[in-house]
């Protein structure tokens, strides 16, 4: 295409000098703009022409503009114009980051060390905390909503190589002080970063965003999000299920109190989750801290500039302080604390002979072996060796296999139960209990007690029972276990060996709604209490059939359906059913307007009265 056809082929504004698109997605396109009146490059978002009459869409598009106009923080893109109820498009004008998104930096990079992920997460915290403060939740952070801006020559006031975290997108905004668009059950927002109460359509808050940027830390550290499926309603079941790895167990370079920060945003309930995005910018910042990395602005220049020189030289920085602070902790004899801090300085400098021997004295000590004894460690410490050296190596294998991350499978397994536990004295040629094509069933020490993967360390298997109860989505879910009868999920109680056992979900043979599902759970002997399961099966996707006029066109933006009038659409399901209006309309006149129940699995025909 020319230069002067493609110039042609750009939206027109009269205020605007559209020169490129930069960017495009589900609602709007993004494109890089002059302003005529202030000589000055800007960001123009235009909203797609089909979406552009819709009611709800125009009104989401316009919250948007109402919501950021409240805030003003060097961490939120700033909203500078927005189209008139007069002008032939839609649109909003916002400054231009120069840069590029923290969705592409892990594209090219996979993941980030753990030091730059947890500055970015402060830089977006800080931000959000001000929105929140403002009454403004976010409600869609990810990583497609964070950008970079490099600063070249001084601009902006801001040295040259300066590095800005900026958020944007608050389209989906919720004001805490009036009705959202939420209030018709409709869910907002991209399903591996939202809350479990956003997807269930309840009472949505600040927390909310404590999760989203949970887990977009997760991925900036691990590599790929903790909630993962083959389709959106997979991903749903998943987050609601509230099971992901442990992030220190995926890169134990992340370590046990990044990880605890983590783990904490990512809670299901909102009540156990960090009360504000001040704490956990703090929390984050003291760690940052004790790391000796004060200047977070300095760090993530140093990282943009060169990252592979900076990936090189941080473990070097880091492993002296970690082991400095596993001495602290074990002159003051918490075992766990110096636990976790050796761990991860081993995993930076894996076969350190001082930081082995370390963990050889505190496995030996008499008064540390009496406190492990206490609290369940015994011999398990020397495990923690061979488990931070395996991890250390696979996590640095992942770094070096291509960027792209491979949907998880719908069965979820289990770490297989490895050998008896080695000699409690590790040393420079320890050697690793586990193979190197499986996880290791030993991570880190975690409050004072060692998972151990259904073995008791230094005696036989435990064979007795323990009682389990079952959690199954949706109600109607029967299960079976290791090839067993058939019985009713929901709150069932069975004692069951300690071990690992194979628990097929399904429903009836009439119930077209969902697949069956297969998950191996595994019994642990760590305490008296009943464990829980929750066994989710997915939901079939359902197909809606509109028989209507060929010219006209369908739109349901509940369920994200635009088709044409005599046409059909696949729609993910994220339960049984779903209850939604949908208009016919032709050449911007509605026809007809409805309500249409969707079912899990199942066709439903719309035969529209005006065709």
């Amino acid at each position: 295409m020319t230069q002067t056809a493609r110039a042609a082929s750009l939206p027109h504004l009269e205020k605007y000098e559209v020169v490129e698109e930069i960017g495009h997605g589900g609602m709007a396109t993004v494109f890089r703009a002059r302003d005529r009146r202030l000589g000055r490059d800007v960001a123009v978002k235009i909203i797609h022409r089909h979406l552009r009459e819709s009611v709800e869409v125009a009104k989401r598009f316009s919250d948007e503009a109402r919501a950021v106009a409240k805030l003003r923080h060097p961490g939120i893109v700033e909203i500078f114009d927005v189209s008139g109820d007069d002008e032939h498009e839609r649109y909003l004008v916002a400054e231009l980051v120069r840069g590029k998104s923290l969705r592409k930096v892990l594209t090219e990079e996979r993941a980030l060390p753990p030091e730059i992920a947890a500055s970015v997460a402060v830089e977006l915290a800080e931000a959000l905390a001000h929105a929140h403060e403002r009454d403004v939740v976010h409600r869609d952070v990810k990583p497609e909503n964070v950008l970079f801006g490099f600063c070249h020559g001084g601009e902006s006031g801001k040295a040259d190589g300066a590095v800005e975290v900026k958020i944007t997108d608050f389209g989906i905004a919720k004001m805490l002080d009036q009705q959202g668009v939420t209030a018709t059950g409709q869910v907002l927002g991209s399903p591996a970063y939202m809350a479990p109460e956003q997807i269930e359509c309840g009472e949505v808050d600040a927390r909310a965003d404590v999760f989203g940027l949970g887990v977009l830390l997760y991925e900036a550290m691990v590599g790929h999000p903790p909630f993962e499926g083959r389709n959106p309603a997979q991903v749903l079941r998943r987050v609601l299920d509230g099971q992901f790895s442990p992030p220190e167990r995926e890169v134990p370079e992340i370590g046990a109190v990044f990880a605890r920060i983590v783990s904490r945003m990512l809670a299901q309930q909102p009540s156990a989750r960090p009360a504000s995005m001040g704490e956990v910018a703090r929390a984050l910042s003291d760690e940052l801290q004790a790391l000796g990395i004060s200047d977070r602005a300095a760090e993530l220049a140093a990282f943009f500039a060169e990252p592979a020189a900076y990936r090189r030289e941080l473990p070097a920085r880091l492993a002296p302080r970690l082991f400095a602070r596993g001495q602290a902790a074990e002159r003051a004899g918490d075992v766990v604390a110096a636990a976790d801090h050796y761990n991860r300085a081993l995993a930076e400098t894996p076969g350190d002979a001082a930081i082995l021997a370390h963990i050889s004295r505190l496995s030996r000590g008499r008064s540390r072996r009496s406190l492990a004894k206490k609290a369940g460690l015994g011999a398990a410490l020397a495990l923690v060796v061979g488990a931070a050296l395996l991890g250390a190596r696979q996590a640095r294998s992942r770094r070096e296999a291509p960027a792209s991350v491979a949907p998880s499978a719908s069965a979820e397994p289990v770490a297989e139960p490895s050998a008896r536990a080695p000699d409690p004295a590790p040393s420079a040629s320890a050697s690793v209990v586990a193979s190197a094509t499986s996880a290791p069933t030993i991570s880190l020490i975690d409050r004072g007690r060692v998972a151990t993967g259904g073995v008791a360390w230094g005696g036989p298997p435990v064979t007795h029972d323990r009682g389990v109860r079952f959690r199954v989505f949706p109600k109607s879910v029967m299960l079976s276990i290791d090839g067993g009868p058939p019985f009713a999920g929901d709150g069932s109680r069975k004692n069951l060996a300690v071990g690992v056992h194979t628990v097929v979900g399904s429903v009836g043979a009439g119930n077209p709604c969902c697949d069956k599902v297969t998950k191996r759970v595994e019994v642990k002997d760590d305490g008296d209490t009943d464990l829980e399961f929750t066994i989710s099966l997915p939901f079939r996707a359902a197909t809606l059939v509109s028989d209507g006029p060929t010219s006209a066109q369908v739109r349901c933006p509940q369920l994200n359906v635009f088709i044409g009038g005599k046409s059909s659409a696949r729609v993910e399901m994220s339960k049984s059913e779903e209850t939604a209006r949908c208009t016919l309309f032709d050449a911007g006149t509605v026809l007809e307007e409805r309500a249409v129940t969707l079912m899990a699995g199942d066709t439903t025909r719309v035969s529209w009265r005006a065709r």
